[in-house]
Formats: C-alpha cells, structure tokens, sequence
C-alpha cells in the first residue's frame, strides 16, 4: 500500500512532506501538552460530549485547511509573530 503524498501549499509553493510532518506533529504535541491553545468550540467538544482530547486533536488537525496549520504553526512557534 502507497502513503498519501502530504505536502501543505504555502505562499511560495509547497512544503516538503517532512517539513508537513513536523508541522503536524508539532501542533498536536502542542494541543496535547497544552490544551488552552485550542479555539474555545473544540475544548467544548471535550466537555460537552466527554470525548478523548487525543481524538479530539486529531480531529481539529485534520480538520484544517493547509494555511490554517502553517498559521497555527507560526502562532505557537514563530517568536516573531505577532499574537
């Protein structure tokens, strides 16, 4: 069985599949280790419906678009950007 190709479009192109890997890697080690970084309507699924937050995670993840991820990548790991 093939692995999908995975690359996130950008502004200049595309990333490499391992530079989209450390992204999303990076994003749910983050929401894991801290889930305050979640938007509010995902922690409310959590509550509401008492589901795992590693599923959760995983379903925010995979629910974003490939800018929305580099956006949230830069928020939580750009020093130089603007919060």
């Amino acid at each position: 069985m093939r692995r999908p190709f995975m690359a996130f479009a950008n502004d200049s192109g595309y990333c490499s599949s391992a530079k989209a890997d450390l992204i999303v890697r990076s994003l749910f080690s983050s929401f894991i280790d801290e889930s305050a970084l979640l938007p509010p309507q995902t922690l409310a699924v959590i509550t509401e419906t008492g589901r795992d937050l590693h599923r959760v995670v995983c379903d925010h993840i995979a629910g974003m678009t490939d800018r929305y991820a580099i956006a949230e990548y830069r928020r939580l790991f750009d020093p130089e950007e603007v919060v």
